[in-house]
């Protein structure tokens, strides 16, 4: 192997490797995003040096095209369509998915190996076992305290789609190198991804992945079963194997839709709820990275206008994501840019017949392909930068290796390599700032937050403002702290900031309260009504108007108010929520002697 090659698929690992090590205490000197565009900075500059000796013809295929496209138009739908608001935030992560797709599209448009290639790809899984395998013993605590698996990710649907992802394909090149020596660590090491994708399977219980999973698995199998071929005394094994794994398929999705019903019907209600906003905005859509804020405030009109019945309160909540990629793409990108993304992707699995690939490679990259698809219909693997990256990878392989639409650039090769190469290590440099000094103070502030000094919250936040106020999170964070600390004014101030690029039921509460401490009960009923509607389960901002109509002399309002909490049905128990329940039991008996939390 050539050191240019080796040098490749090092800073490729690297690249693929990045989304998954980012540890809690790690995180806050090495974030996974800065070393990710190190690698791509490096992997381009590598590049750059091994074709500047050599005339390497470069052709722009249909779907490196509608690629450029569907990111100009990311571009545009974020900065000159207009939306109500402005979040930055998805369209930089965007920017980086599309420089990485730039990146192993120039690196790997000439493909020595797949084998080593789509082993690299899947070598992570190893790195999640790892974390998972700690985290499960109680080494580690998880990112998430709801669950007690997560790897690297927030969430153990996100491992899981991961690992359904990989699994087909480093399970393909296990079957496939079984019996070629010369190949046998490529087989030893996709024996160890596939064992632990199937064990982060298990560890996760992600529905949606296990049958993605399933299928996409079934799709290997049945390749290498070939017609007429024997297992032991049994002819015939594909056709066999086929006919069996149909009925288990199916039977595997109506048992994983049983075990959690209640959790497929609130899908359902999140699906309705996004139909009605695409059908406000359904060319443009809201605009990228859009959607929470727009279904907070789709959920809180339609329980303006309709009353909630028992299951819409069980499963009204605050939504992220709807659940389903194509209608958040349709949601966010509208039918302009779902329509740009599909002739992408047409242009991609043509060219994966069209080029010059080994039947293994092509057989995997549709395996992802299924797995990714199967995810898309009940989940978010679009969230994940350790999925999109690995995706990408796919991709940029898929287009390689083909005839070229446009004229081939021979001459510009190079400078098209150095301008990448320049382009990541500037964003690199201006973003140093942000990774080390930034994070550390807002990570610092998280810490004291945590531990309830707010004060010294307070200042960290202060520090990273500038930076960072274009981050939802981060200026929900510093409001609550705000709020905590007393500073009630700064925190009506910063939460204004966070009302120009995002809405949520946390940020009306939270601007409802500050309203209540400062007295002004008027303003706080408004935003506590808004609130009420937005997730009409919640008890919190039901209780504070019960409070506040108190306050006011209010007495048929507050005891009206007080009915409202008496009727909701107790989602989770909890000793907050039974001390509003006797609370509003006094307040409607008549009895105004005021409680607080």
């Amino acid at each position: 192997m050539r050191n240019i090659d080796l040098a490749k698929y090092i800073l490729l690992a690297g690249s693929l490797i990045s989304p998954h090590v980012e540890l809690s205490y790690i995180g806050m000197f090495f974030p996974r995003e800065f070393v990710l565009l190190v690698c791509l900075a490096l992997l381009s500059g590598v590049a750059f040096i091994e074709y500047s000796s050599k005339t390497v013809p470069f052709g722009i295929t249909n779907a490196d095209s509608f690629a450029l496209l569907f990111y100009l138009f990311i571009v545009a739908n974020t900065f000159l369509f207009h939306h109500p608001f402005k979040n930055l935030e998805g369209f930089l992560l965007a920017t980086g998915l599309f420089c990485a797709y730039v990146v192993y599209r120039i690196t790997f448009r000439q493909i020595a190996d797949y084998a080593i290639l789509l082993t690299i790809a899947t070598s992570p899984l190893v790195i999640e076992l790892l974390i998972s395998g700690a985290q499960y013993f109680g080494a580690i605590p998880s990112s998430n305290p709801f669950f007690a698996v997560t790897g690297s990710f927030n969430n153990p649907g996100i491992l899981a789609g991961y690992s359904a992802i990989c699994l087909p394909v480093s399970l393909h090149l296990f079957l496939t190198y079984g019996e070629d020596s010369s190949r046998r660590r490529v087989y030893q090491l996709t024996g160890l991804n596939t064992l632990a994708a199937v064990l982060l399977l298990v560890l996760s219980g992600s529905r949606g992945a296990i049958l993605a999973a399933v299928l996409s698995c079934s799709y290997i199998l049945f390749i290498h079963f070939e017609p007429g071929k024997r297992i032991g005394k049994i002819r015939n094994a594909q056709w066999i194997l086929a006919g069996v794994s149909i009925p288990v398929v199916l039977g595997i999705a109506v048992y994983l839709y049983l075990l959690r019903p209640e959790s497929a019907a609130g899908r359902l209600f999140v699906w309705k709820n996004t139909l009605s906003m695409i059908k406000e905005q359904p060319l443009l859509g809201v605009g990228t990275g859009n959607f929470s804020a727009e279904y907070a405030m789709a959920q809180q009109q339609y329980f303006e206008s309709n009353k909630p019945d028992a299951f819409e309160l069980s499963v009204a909540d605050s939504i992220l994501v709807p659940f389903n990629e194509i209608l958040n793409l349709l949601a966010e990108q509208g039918i302009a840019g779902i329509a740009l993304l599909l002739l992408f992707s047409f242009f991609t699995l043509n060219n994966v017949q069209k080029g010059h690939h080994p039947k293994f490679a092509i057989e995997c990259i549709y395996a992802a392909v299924a797995s990714f698809f199967v995810l898309s219909l009940t989940g978010y693997p679009s969230k994940s930068i350790g999925i999109m990256v690995t995706m990408l990878l796919l991709t940029a392989l898929s287009n390689s290796g083909v005839s070229a639409t446009w004229p081939s650039f021979k001459a510009s090769v190079q400078a098209a390599l150095l301008t990448v190469t320049v382009s990541v290590c500037v964003l690199l440099w201006l973003g140093s700032g942000y990774f080390f000094q930034t994070l550390h103070y807002y990570n610092a502030g998280r810490a004291y937050a945590f531990m309830r000094q707010y004060k010294g919250a307070n200042e960290r936040y202060e520090r990273c403002y500038t930076e960072m106020r274009h981050s939802s999170d981060f200026l929900l964070a510093y409001a609550s702290s705000l709020y905590q600390s007393g500073d009630y004014t700064k925190s009506l101030q910063i939460l204004e900031d966070y009302d120009q690029i995002a809405y949520s039921y946390e940020s009306t509460l939270l601007k409802a309260k500050n309203y209540y401490a400062q007295k002004q009960f008027r303003q706080a009923l408004v935003f506590l009504e808004n609130a009420a509607h937005i997730i009409p389960s919640r008890f919190e901002p039901l209780y504070f108007q019960v409070q506040s109509h108190q306050e006011l002399g209010q007495t048929d309002m507050a005891k009206q108010a007080a009915a409202r909490i008496l009727a909701l049905p107790v989602k989770i128990a909890s000793d907050q929520v039974q001390t509003i329940r006797e609370h509003a039991r006094r307040v409607y008996s008549d009895d105004n002697q005021k409680n607080s939390l």
